[in-house]
Order: C-alpha cells, then structure tokens, then sequence
C-alpha cells in the first residue's frame, strides 16, 4: 500500500500530515511554505525534507515539469509538455491522479512522473478542472504510441484507459490492491475537498 499526499490546498493541518505520507507531492509555492525555503534553494531544500522525514517528494513546476527527490536521495526530474495553455486550474489534479494510477499500474517513480506531466499538460489545453482531464489514448499518444518504460509495455491496464485519473482534489489518498477483482480504488483519508473516480475504475459495489 503506498500513501499519496497532495498539500493542495494547503490547510492549517497540511504541515502535520505532510511528512506522514510514502509520497509527499506540492507545487513551488506550497513546498516554500511547508520547507521554509526559497524557490532558489529548491533542490537542497527538497532533498533535506525526503532525508528528514524518510519519505518521497515531488514537487510541480507547471511548465517546467516535475522534480522528485525520493527518500534514498535519488534525485528526478521529468519535462512537462510544451503546451499553450488555456486553463491550468486542473493541471495539479490530473497530475496526481495520473501519478498514483501508473504507480498502481506497476510503473517506476520515474516513468509515472514522466506520464503524469504529460497528462496535467494536455489537462492545460480545455477549460475546466473534471472535464479537462485528458482520455489515457491521448497521454498515450503524446508520450509516443508503443513506446516502452523500463522494460514495461504501454499497453496499460483498464484502469488507465479511461478518463486516466482515479482521484482528483482529495487532499491525502490511499492506493489500495484488493485483488481477486484488481480493482483500482483509492480512498481519502482526510477531512479534505472530494475523491472523483471514473466509472470504469469502480468496483460495482460500491
């Protein structure tokens, strides 16, 4: 099971439950607030945080992509898509939720940033934050069509072959994998905005 943080928004409590999370995702400004630290200083800064608190953190630079420093120190960074935007309101949400659902694809740290950045790219080109979310063909065919990651094929499970997110503006997350069904399912698991899952992703239970 691994845990998912987004500080956005940033609450009153975003600074207690940042560090409780495997993986610690902010964009520029919100990591400022959380570190400290300058936008300058950014790499040292997101360093000293995954090695104090033992856990994975992204930050996301809009057109400039992503940076990840995971909690052993490897340093990542990942381009965005260039792109002319015409509304970035949902950008950060499709990144997180295109992130969580290629880790829960079995994708490397890197190869979902990597997809992430493109999907909350394209999420840049239409108006509006749900219905902007780029169709997983469309990440797929701006990240090359057949190309492969890390010895992983693209051709990606059901849940990434809808409208690619399983989560969108739930502050804390949970990637869980029940199995006999291999449902993709998340689940908030803080006072926090809403949890949106495709239909496709969505044990009929529930």
């Amino acid at each position: 099971m691994i845990t998912i943080l987004n500080t956005a928004p940033f609450l009153d409590s975003t600074s207690a439950l940042a560090p409780k999370a495997d993986i610690l995702i902010a964009n520029e400004t919100e990591f400022e607030l959380l570190s400290g630290r300058g936008l300058a200083e950014l790499d040292p800064a997101m360093a000293d945080w995954a090695r104090r608190h033992g856990q994975t953190v992204i930050v996301t630079l809009g057109k400039d992509g992503a940076r990840a420093v995971t909690r052993q120190g490897e340093a990542i960074s990942v381009a965005a898509l260039p792109v002319k935007p015409v509304d970035t309101v949902g950008a950060g949400d499709t990144f997180c939720g295109y992130l969580a659902a290629g880790l829960d694809a079995g994708l490397g740290l890197e190869a979902a940033m990597r997809r992430a950045a493109v999907a909350g790219s394209l999420a840049c080109l239409n108006p509006g934050a749900q219905p902007a979310i780029p169709l997983a063909e469309a990440v797929d065919k701006a990240l090359g069509s057949g190309r492969k990651q890390k010895g992983r094929s693209m051709d990606l499970p059901f849940s990434l072959r809808s409208r690619g997110a399983a989560y969108l503006g739930a502050s804390t997350m949970t990637i869980c994998r029940p199995s006999e069904r291999g449902w993709l399912s998340t689940l908030a698991i803080a006072s926090v905005c809403s949890l949106t899952l495709s239909r496709s992703c969505m044990p009929r239970s529930w």
